[in-house]
């Protein structure tokens, strides 16, 4: 007993150590205090990878750069996003010129904060509702048209509330809150969604360690999380009911079972919550009875890869 005495505290005090050691460790506190006016450019690469089984694949990869500028308020901050520059692939071919999609280049998203940095309003979707109006008008049989024209207003809705849970959930959520390297913590996000009720993620987020970026102070943030199968059934099976009136047949697939994991990391200085770069992935698989195909699987894979550059 004796021999291995002085290993077991030799081992003891290490770990003792290793504790006294985390326990001295920086608090980090997330602030939101960008500097202003500040601007920069985010590119964004999305590469979407869907289909109905090993044969039947479809690859979409898509980057849009956009110039991006911060500025001060009386309310607290505004962000304004406009979009400078979009190239999509699918299959590896280089996706012809789309006249709509040109249109919806020009339009600025304008977008209020408070000073805490939460999202309090999104404006410029009017824009691309008139330009999907206009350009849709001729494209389609006129009973398909105006049903897509009932359906705009609950799309801009959408549009809207992703864009004010995606930032609160990257940005906001986090002001406020003090972490040490290695902590983790386990919560609900909730998404409130048209055509069904809300969506609940529940989220998993931990600070892995310290990161620099050029002379700035950076920490690495993971995250992991799932959906709950109900809420997000209901939002898809309610979307599809809604798009399947503007089809002849007007009936739409029945889904059995959906799923969506996800998760990513984000480097970001904490002393300002300006993010350096970002990767998010998610994974749908959705099972769904189709009146004239029977029971089909559908997965998709998901990978948004940001990236930023200050200044310019």
């Amino acid at each position: 007993m004796r021999a291995i005495r002085a290993p077991i505290a030799i081992l003891l005090a290490f770990v003792g150590f290793q504790c006294a050691l985390y326990a001295q460790q920086d608090v980090i506190t997330f602030t939101f205090n960008p500097p202003t006016p500040l601007s920069h450019t985010l590119t964004l690469k999305t590469t979407k990878i869907k289909g109905m089984g090993p044969s039947d694949t479809q690859t979409d990869v898509g980057v849009v750069k956009a110039k991006v500028s911060i500025t001060k308020t009386s309310k607290g901050y505004r962000v304004v996003t406009t979009p400078s520059s979009i190239s999509m692939t699918r299959n590896g071919t280089p996706m012809p010129p789309n006249p709509m999609v040109d249109r919806l280049m020009k339009v600025k998203v304008t977008c209020d904060l408070d000073p805490s940095g939460t999202m309090t309003a999104v404006r410029g979707y009017d824009e691309v509702i008139k330009t999907l109006k206009e350009e849709l008008k001729t494209a389609m049989p006129a009973e398909q048209y105006k049903s897509l024209v009932a359906s705009l207003p609950q799309i801009k809705d959408a549009a809207i509330a992703k864009e004010i849970v995606e930032w609160n959930g990257r940005i906001a959520n986090f002001v406020g809150r003090t972490a040490k390297i290695g902590d983790t913590w386990v919560e609900d996000q909730v998404a409130q969604m048209p055509f069904g009720g809300p969506i609940t993620f529940d989220m998993t987020t931990k600070i892995v360690e310290q990161a620099k970026r050029g002379k700035v102070d950076c920490v690495r943030i993971v995250f992991s999380y799932t959906t709950d199968a109900e809420g997000t059934k209901g939002f898809l099976q309610g979307a599809m009911d809604y798009f399947a009136k503007m089809a002849p047949a007007g009936k739409a697939p029945k889904i059995v079972e959906v799923k969506i994991i996800g998760g990513g990391e984000r480097v970001v200085d904490p002393k300002t919550m300006m993010i350096y770069s970002e990767t998010n992935d998610r994974t749908i698989t959705m099972a769904m009875d189709d009146p004239d195909e029977g029971r089909l699987q559908l997965t998709m894979q998901e990978k948004r890869e940001y990236t930023y550059q200050y200044g310019k």
